[in-house]
């Protein structure tokens, strides 16, 4: 078995919280994983597996340096697909604390389209991780299209396709298990 370098996004199934590793194993390095999510305030104390699906799986990466530069991008706070306006930031504010805090929790939109802008910017400095075609593998379809209607297009060395799951988190694509 061949081991390439992969990258996943696994998604809390709660809060929609996005956490990236280069890891199929979420608990073996927890504490650094969590440590993506900057507001202590939302981060679990500890991961429980059954709550994290893969969302995205990226593989192509012509070394294991490429994919762990590609996390620590990702693993940054992510901007938002489009600036709030006032108006929203304002309903937002007005909100009741646990209603917000539900809402700045989800991190799904930001983490796509951070996502795309680091692929577009490694494809414009001539970076080694876009030597490849890098395979992109959804959860679902609709994620993949989160960006339609902005100004995010995806670079055409990306190629999409379907990730299949058993119970929500377990990756049965043979070209993965072959790549793992």
């Amino acid at each position: 078995m061949t081991t390439t370098p992969i990258l996943y996004l696994f998604r809390n199934i709660k809060t929609s919280q996005v956490l990236v590793s280069t890891q199929r194993n979420l608990i073996k390095d927890q504490n650094r994983i969590l440590r993506q999510i900057t507001d202590v305030t939302v981060r679990p104390p500890r991961i429980r597996p059954d709550l994290w699906n893969p969302m995205v799986v990226a593989t192509g990466f012509p070394s294991s340096t490429e994919s762990q530069t590609l996390q620590t991008v990702l693993a940054q706070t992510s901007a938002p697909l489009k600036q709030p306006t006032e108006e929203e930031i304002k309903k937002h504010m007005l909100l009741p604390i646990s209603k917000r805090k539900i809402i700045d929790m989800d991190m799904i939109e930001s983490k796509i389209a951070h996502l795309c802008r680091a692929l577009i910017y490694f494809k414009h400095t001539d970076s080694p991780i876009v030597k490849n075609d890098i395979n992109l593998y959804w959860e679902r379809p609709e994620y993949r299209d989160i960006l339609n209607g902005s100004n995010l297009l995806w670079p055409e060395f990306v190629q999409h396709k379907q990730l299949e799951l058993v119970r929500g988190n377990i990756i049965c694509n043979p070209e993965l298990k072959r790549l793992s």
